[in-house]
């Protein structure tokens, strides 16, 4: 069996597969059930923003939305003391819109930060593309494993269920994402599989407008030490501009599976004083 095959083979056999700043997404079902919880409100569990099911049930119908539809502000610190009670969120009291505190105590610093406003979800407008697919998965378990399922808006963990991306077992496996113009990337989030977690293990998240290398000469936005399996986890750019969004994993081979990326942007020429 020649070492492609042999690839192929490994990877498709372990393949288990009081008021806010904006009005909350109208496509929120309220109350909605995640993991046999009933939800009377838009929630930050398992999830890096505010998010609400799209049915009365997350758990049989996997249906789900971003609540504002913009990334919390990366200066955020959780939890914080205000007037004496600890918040481990975003909150509203004694304000008019979302906020928290920029140190873990606003009742001794003082300092604080409104949550939201810190760009769109671009990634749901871009194209995607990968170094490889993995081999068989259509045939073998009636799903696509293509780049364009990391961003279908759809943070599924569960990799049989057909809403991550795949690609072969190969050495250096990248995925990379064309949001078609440059912009301010202020975050970036990633949800990992629910099962082989390990194998996002020492990704880089690159940022840039170049094409050589197939993009994987970019500028680090971040880096991957672990992504707890079927979680999301937020890499923060800080206003890095660049067309393309890159994930690698550089110096082995590896499957690189992602089930969901969120890029969150601003356009180039915005102004982001506050």
């Amino acid at each position: 069996m020649n070492a492609a095959l042999t690839g192929a083979f490994v990877c498709t056999l372990l393949l288990v597969v009081d008021s806010a700043p904006q009005a909350i997404n109208p496509d929120c079902v309220f109350p909605f059930i995640y993991k046999g919880v009933s939800y009377q409100g838009c929630t930050t569990k398992d999830h890096s923003t505010m998010w609400c099911a799209t049915t009365s049930n997350y758990d049989s119908d996997r249906r789900w939305i971003e609540c504002y539809g913009k990334a919390f502000n990366p200066d955020c610190v959780f939890p914080f003391i205000y007037k004496g009670e600890t918040y481990q969120s975003c909150t509203t009291k004694g304000h008019s819109a979302m906020w928290c505190a920029t140190t873990s105590n606003y009742d001794s610093d003082r300092r604080w930060i409104e949550c939201y406003g810190r760009g769109e979800n671009v990634a749901l407008g871009g194209r995607a593309t990968q170094s490889t697919i993995v081999a068989g998965a259509h045939a073998l378990y009636g799903y696509t494993a293509h780049a364009i399922n990391a961003v279908d808006g759809n943070p599924d963990p569960n990799a049989s269920h057909g809403s991550c991306s795949h690609t072969d077992y190969e050495y250096g496996p990248w995925w990379r994402l064309d949001l078609l113009k440059p912009l301010k990337i202020y975050a970036i989030y990633i949800t990992n599989r629910d099962s082989f977690a390990e194998r996002l293990n020492g990704a880089d998240i690159l940022v840039g407008n170049s094409l050589t290398n197939y993009g994987n000469n970019n500028e680090r936005c971040g880096h991957v030490s672990s992504i707890a399996a079927g979680t999301t986890q937020a890499f923060h750019c800080y206003g890095l501009v660049g067309r393309y969004v890159n994930v690698v994993i550089r110096g082995r081979k590896e499957c690189l599976t992602l089930c969901e990326v969120q890029v969150f942007a601003e356009p180039e020429s915005e102004n982001q004083g506050k």
